[in-house]
């Protein structure tokens, strides 16, 4: 079994609708353990924990007409 990562996105979701939206898509990935998004940041945060690709999540998240960056943690 792999380790889940975390990884960190910019994204134009700023609202509790777009939440709804978004929602879907990843909920129904089974490589995602837990997500969750920062509406408080000026980034828009997606924060990802799972065994997946930061290719894969910006794809769930165009499907679902949204837009997401990824961006690199500063440990």
């Amino acid at each position: 079994m792999n380790t889940p990562e975390t990884h960190l996105f910019e994204t134009n979701i700023h609202c509790g609708n777009c939440l709804k939206s978004v929602s879907p898509f990843l909920n129904q990935q089974p490589s995602i353990e837990e997500w969750s998004v920062d509406l408080a940041s000026e980034q828009k945060l997606l924060k990802v924990v799972g065994e997946v690709t930061p290719q894969d999540v910006e794809k769930w998240i165009t499907e679902a007409g949204f837009q997401a960056k990824s961006v690199e943690k500063n440990t």
